[in-house]
C-alpha cells in the first residue's frame, strides 16, 4: 500500500478525487482514506499542519496499515530566485533544526541531515522524466513555523544549501527511516522568495488543523492583507494543480 501524505485538504482533495474510496477514518486529528486507483491500494493521510501532527499521522499510518512506500507531498516556499509559483521540487536532501529560536533571529547554526533520498528519489526522478513532466531537484528544510517574510526565506537560502522550506516532511523522513519504509517527497512551490506571507501559525489548533473561522476573522480585521491573501489562494490552487498531477502520474506508474 503506498501511503500519501499531506498537511491540508488543498494538498490531498486533487489526488482523492481520483481513488475509489473505500474507507475513512479519523485517528486522533488526522483522517486517512483508503481506496484503490486500478488495482494498486492508496492510503491518503490528510495530517495537519506542522511536524507534530504529521509525526503522529504517519506513526498511526505505518502501525495500522500494510504501508509498502510513503510519499510526503504539499506546498513549499521557494528560498532561491529560481523557483517560481507551482513549480515541483523533488529533494535530494531534507534537513531539519535543532535550535530555530536561534535560526528565525537569523543567527547562522547547524542543520541536521533528516535523510538523503537518492535511492527511490532516482526511480521517481525516472518516472517524471519518462511523463514529461518538469521538476527541479534541491534540498528542503523543516520548521516548526511559518517562513513568512522574505527577509527570511532570502537569508535561509542564501546562508544554506537549500531551496524550499516547509513544515512536515523531515519529521515524516524520520518514522519511515525507522521503520525501514522507501520514503521521497514532492513539493510543489506556493510562495516565490520574494513573496511576503501572512503568519498561519495562530490560526492552527493543536491537532494542526487551520481553523477557517478564525482565519477568516483575522483577514477581515486586517484588512490590508487582503490582496496578499487573494493572490495566495491563487498561488495556492495553481501549485495544488500541478502537484495533483505529477503524483497521480507516480502512482499510476508500473515501477512504484
Amino acid at each position: 500500500m503506498i501511503c500519501i501524505i499531506g498537511a491540508v485538504k488543498e494538498e490531498v482533495s486533487g489526488i482523492k478525487q481520483h481513488i475509489t474510496i473505500k474507507e475513512k477514518k479519523h485517528i486522533g486529528a488526522a483522517t486517512f482514506y483508503k481506496g484503490l486507483i486500478k488495482s494498486k491500494e492508496i492510503l491518503i493521510v490528510r495530517s495537519g499542519v506542522g511536524q507534530s501532527p504529521a509525526q503522529r499521522a504517519v506513526s498511526d499510518a505505518v502501525k495500522r496499515f500494510n504501508i509498502k512506500s510513503i510519499i510526503s507531498i504539499g506546498f513549499a516556499g521557494g528560498l532561491v530566485p529560481e523557483l517560481i509559483i507551482s513549480d515541483l521540487i523533488l529533494p535530494e536532501k531534507i534537513y531539519c533544526c535543532e535550535d530555530e529560536e536561534s535560526l528565525f533571529r537569523f543567527k547562522k547554526v547547524s542543520l541536521s541531515l533528516v535523510a538523503n533520498l537518492s535511492d527511490y528519489r532516482d526511480r521517481i526522478k525516472k518516472i517524471l522524466t519518462e511523463n514529461k513532466t518538469k521538476f527541479k531537484t534541491g534540498n528542503i528544510i523543516s520548521v516548526n513555523r511559518v517562513a513568512d517574510s522574505v527577509k527570511f526565506k532570502e537569508w535561509l537560502g542564501k546562508n544554506y544549501p537549500v531551496s524550499g522550506v516547509e513544515m512536515e516532511t523531515a519529521s515524516i523522513a524520520k518514522i519511515a527511516a525507522r521503520n525501514d519504509v522507501p520514503f521521497f517527497s514532492l513539493r510543489a512551490v506556493s510562495d516565490e522568495v520574494s513573496h511576503a506571507i501572512f503568519q498561519t501559525n495562530k490560526l492552527t489548533n493543536k491537532k494542526g488543523e487551520i481553523n477557517r473561522l478564525a482565519a477568516g476573522y483575522y483577514v477581515l480585521s486586517h484588512p490590508f492583507l487582503i490582496p496578499r491573501v487573494l493572490e495566495f489562494k491563487k498561488n495556492f490552487y495553481k501549485a495544488a494543480k500541478t502537484l495533483t498531477e505529477a503524483v497521480l502520474k507516480i502512482i499510476n506508474s508500473n515501477d512504484i
